[in-house]
């Protein structure tokens, strides 16, 4: 650890007395109120040249290499705004952009609506964007990760591989995950806790926008708590006729804590009239180092005191040295991109869009740490390598007429392969269950602008999975294979998902109005060829259910500065084969197939209000969001008896039975406010707060993963190149009287009284080189303190220090 220490403080060294013989000076538009302002364009000219630089999308401009330039101009929303040198230097480098340039909204509504790749029409919902800076300015590893960098958001592990996005109290299959316009959510998708969004690179986001609750009939089955949406990277094309460019990023990163080393690469090439963007992410992750400082008062939660090791095929417990070191939990993957972009024509433009993800196996520590009768009960609990792949053609079409102004389609095919290889303590055999499922989707939509000020956006969407569930016991040994009962039904999965939707978006100055509507059908079918396992359940089964969802948004400006938001909105989720025929075990407690269940329900209520002030040396935006939602036909784990039993022989062990039921009524319910302050220009100071309750409705009893009171503190200061920043996580205590029913919190990974609270505190500095070339060294939980995430069956890393560069040309 010492040698790696030095090793990351000299490369410091070594960069900083690089980049330290540059200085540069940097452009910052803003508005009258004094927020930062993104624009798309910006042109530098003389009486001699113009240079042009497009797709901007920064309020920072380094403009050190036009000194000799005499004006710059913007273009916000198809108007171009001129500033001459003199004057901007002698704004001390600010170029002001008055309101009525941006548009008849008040200012703070722009970043968030210029960055986001919501449909039209949708970009005044209750959402928020995470942008590519952010990531590459802290020590984001995976695109699960990425999330916790929005205030309202939080993740669960179950390992160091995972990461379950939490939106207001709705996690796993209640939250809609996407990847540039197509579904991730599919067949198999869990309702207990998900790893899928680690097969998104980070590197390769653009931004990456989170809507809250069912707001966006667009998006269909599953967005009960909300929609994420990953949109990564597009290429650029030249706008010079036989022209070519070539760009190209390089970032690295190490972390200590993890043993983290990564690595991408994107290089870009465009012609007037296509253009072509590749990646690749290398990514390793070693041992993890948890915290020391127990403030907790727990001395032995959560430490990694024994491991199992294997010698001539028999099992014996090892003694860790340092328990404070989880062996074994890291992984490694790769991750590819390539997207070509071809223009046929002015209206016409096609793009193919190709990524691939791999990983090493990942093993389960929560399920590695379990002992029965003072022995391990695993040898072996790993998630198989996990492998997405998706490869899409999208078309957009630009030609005014009767019917749309612009049309989209997409049209996608994704394979996913998950598997789950698991061997009892000093067993032989080897169990191998792998899944594989073929997703192809189409979405076709329209958008059409009126001179009233209204947009009306309709479409269709069709989604298709085939799932493939296999399973086989491997022997140690002898490497013979014998027959296991597969985790899905291993005939044939299949589910079908038409939907038609419709939104409509009425625009004027001191208010805005979407409503919309949503039609979707959806068929199961599975059976098993073999079900000698629970011979009592049919070997078949099918469902054929409608759902008809609305959303109602009011959004009010009383002023400039002023936004109140309402919403009336209903969502649903679908049941999918993995709630109806899923055979899964965890701890002492097996689920059985249930092919009884309905559709969830959800109704929502929220109200949103945000305020902007500013003085000469000083602006302040406040936002705050109180939300309702009640879900009728909740899925939940409960026991289940068969012939008056209430437990089940599987695998040779005795187990609890679960199933999957239609429960009662539940309410989830909460509220979140933020404060943003930028004090003379360069000081900013961010504080947020999010507090859930869920319960059943007619018993009062807490439903499952409710996280506790969250929030953060941040402190920035930019001075020239350089930036330096503090931050604050903290969560509040869960106590085991508010845990969901079952394991679905993970009790048994908790201490006596629940999940402790906790807090941490992390430090870094960033130099910047260029206007995309830039340095960070940062210090993360600086007080070395030991915690778990809410609901997580491992230790959060301890202190560590992190080490990352990216370079541009």
């Amino acid at each position: 650890m010492r040698v790696l220490f030095n090793r990351c403080i000299g490369l410091f060294i070594f960069y900083f007395f690089i980049f330290f013989q540059i200085k540069s000076q940097e452009l910052f538009f803003k508005s009258e109120i004094g927020n930062s302002v993104n624009v798309s364009q910006i042109i530098v000219a003389n009486s001699i040249r113009k240079d042009t630089f497009n797709k901007h999308h920064s309020s920072l401009f380094n403009i050190s290499s036009f000194v000799n330039y005499d004006t710059i101009s913007i273009v916000i929303n198809d108007t171009m705004i001129s500033r001459s040198l003199k004057e901007i230097i002698a704004n001390n480098y600010e170029f002001i952009v008055e309101t009525s340039n941006i548009q008849s909204l008040p200012l703070f509504e722009t970043n968030t609506i210029k960055k986001s790749q919501l449909a039209d029409g949708l970009g005044e919902l209750n959402h928020q964007v995470i942008t590519q800076n952010q990531i590459y300015n802290t020590n984001v590893s995976t695109s699960a990760e990425l999330l916790l960098l929005n205030p309202e958001v939080t993740i669960q592990k179950s390992s160091f591989a995972g990461g379950s996005p939490i939106l207001r109290g709705f996690e796993a299959n209640r939250v809609l995950l996407m990847v540039d316009g197509v579904r991730m959510n599919n067949a198999i998708y869990r309702s207990g806790h998900l790893q899928n969004t680690l097969t998104i690179d980070p590197f390769i986001m653009e931004n990456c926008d989170i809507i809250f609750g069912p707001s966006a009939v667009t998006y269909g089955s599953d967005a009960i708590g909300g929609v994420v949406h990953y949109k990564t990277m597009s290429p650029i094309l030249s706008k010079f006729k036989d022209s070519s460019k070539f760009a190209a990023t390089y970032f690295s990163r190490i972390n200590t804590a993890s043993n983290e080393f990564s690595n991408h690469l994107n290089f870009q090439i465009s012609k007037s009239r296509w253009a072509s963007l590749s990646a690749i992410t290398y990514k390793r992750f070693g041992n993890v180092k948890m915290g020391r400082n127990r403030a907790h008062g727990f001395t032995n939660w959560g430490l990694d005191s024994l491991s199992v090791g294997t010698f001539d095929f028999k099992d014996s417990m090892l003694i860790n040295d340092n328990p404070n070191i989880l062996i074994g939990v890291g992984y490694s993957q790769i991750d590819l991109m390539n997207k070509i972009l071809f223009t046929i024509s002015s209206k016409l433009k096609v793009l193919l869009n190709s990524q691939f993800s791999s990983s090493s196996n990942m093993s389960r520590f929560d399920q590695l740490n379990n002992i029965e009768n003072g022995v391990p009960q695993f040898s072996q609990w790993d998630y198989g390598p996990q492998i997405r792949s998706l490869n899409s053609l999208k078309l957009s079409i630009t030609k005014s007429n009767s019917i749309f102004d612009d049309l989209t389609a997409n049209f996608s095919h994704q394979l996913i392969e998950e598997s789950r290889i698991t061997r009892n303590f000093n067993s032989l055999s080897q169990n191998n269950r792998i899944e594989t499922v073929n997703v192809f989707g189409s979405h076709i939509q329209f958008s059409k602008s009126f001179k009233t000020n209204t947009t009306l956006t309709y479409g269709t969407e069709i989604y298709y999975n085939n799932v493939n569930s296999n399973a086989f016991s491997l022997n140690i040994v002898d490497s013979s294979l014998s027959f296991l009962d597969t985790r899905y039904p291993d005939s044939i999965g299949k589910t079908f998902l038409p939907a038609f939707y419709t939104n409509i978006n009425i625009k004027k100055p001191n208010f805005s109005i979407i409503g919309g509507l949503r039609y979707t059908w959806n068929y199961v079918y599975a059976s098993y060829s073999n079900n000698y396992l629970i011979p009592l359940l049919d070997n078949k089964f099918k469902i054929n259910k409608h759902s008809l969802s609305g959303t109602l948004n009011m959004i009010l400006y009383p002023s400039k500065d002023t936004k109140v938001l309402l919403e009336l909105s209903s969502g649903f989720r679908s049941p999918n084969i993995d709630d109806l025929g899923k055979t899964f075990l965890k701890n002492n407690f097996v689920t059985i197939p249930n092919s009884d269940l309905v559709p969830e329900y959800a109704y929502n209520t929220s109200l949103g209000f945000s305020k902007n002030y500013k003085s000469r040396n000083f602006s302040t935006n406040f936002r705050s969001s109180a939300f309702i939602t009640l879900l009728e036909n909740t899925v939940v784990k409960e026991p289940l008896e068969m012939n008056g039993s209430d437990f089940i022989y599987y695998d040779s062990i005795s187990y609890i039975i679960l199933a999957n039921q239609n429960g009662d009524k539940s309410l989830v319910y909460g509220l979140s406010a933020a404060i943003n302050t930028v004090f003379f220009e360069n000081i900013i100071f961010t504080t947020s707060i999010c507090y859930t309750k869920g319960q059943f409705w007619s018993n009062k009893l807490p439903l499952g993963h409710i996280p506790p009171l969250f929030g953060r503190v941040n402190l920035k200061y930019n001075f020239k190149e350089w930036d330096f920043s503090l931050r604050t996580l903290f969560n509040n205590i869960k106590k085991l009287q508010y845990f969901g029913s079952g394991n679905v919190d993970n009790q048994l990974e908790a201490t006596s009284i629940g999940y402790p609270s906790w807090w941490v505190l992390d430090a870094q500095i960033g130099y910047s080189y260029s206007e995309k070339s830039k340095l960070n060294i940062g210090v993360f939980n600086i007080l070395d303190i030991h915690y778990k995430t809410f609901a997580s069956g491992i230790s959060s890393p301890g202190r560590s220090l992190m080490l990352s560069l990216k370079l541009a040309i």
